[in-house]
């Protein structure tokens, strides 16, 4: 339901400010026109083909507009997915960059928990930008000198990622992207 409103809200973002210039231009040919035909002039008929001409703009527009609102939103949302995934990434990598620094400072063994990790290697725990929640899993090996740390579930779809539970970050392999 999110990208449905994010989506209107791009068409309404890639409408406004043309049609609204396009109003002005022709309120201000129909006020030209209306002035002539006060005036008396001999110019009604080239006044007349202004305002025709005027609105045949107008519906050239309106349709480039429609076609430019059709096709430029989704290349919006396609593009926000991607960059979410991206920072979901980053996100893998800093927590295994944390991990790191915990195994070398502890005899080369990986914490039982991410929360062992706040605060001397990491702030706090990063969350999912895409999830809006913390989604961040964290396995580690019985002897714990491996690990696997994984946005849980399935919120990267926008990016093309289409297998549950990627990105993965592993501490032999380093990230593992499942499309």
């Amino acid at each position: 339901m999110g990208s449905l409103i994010e989506y209107f809200g791009y068409i309404l973002i890639v409408f406004s400010v043309p049609l609204y210039l396009l109003i002005k231009l022709v309120q201000k040919q129909i006020a030209n026109y209306r002035a002539s035909i006060k005036d008396g002039s001999s110019t009604k008929t080239v006044a007349m083909n202004r305002v025709k001409i005027t609105l045949a703009k107008l519906l050239f527009y309106f349709v480039f507009f429609i076609f430019c609102g059709a096709l430029i939103p989704p290349g919006f949302l396609r593009s926000r997915g991607q960059g979410q995934f991206t920072a979901c990434e980053s996100n893998l990598k800093y927590m295994g960059t944390a991990l790191e620094m915990y195994r070398t400072d502890n005899d080369g063994l990986y914490p039982d928990s991410t929360l062992k990790l706040v605060p001397k290697y990491l702030k706090q725990i990063p969350i999912c930008p895409t999830a809006g929640k913390p989604t961040y899993l964290y396995e580690v090996s019985s002897a714990h000198s491996a690990f696997t740390i994984y946005c849980e579930g399935r919120n990267h779809r926008k990016a093309g990622i289409s297998k549950p539970n990627y990105p993965q970050y592993k501490s032999k392999e380093g990230f593992i992207i499942g499309k």
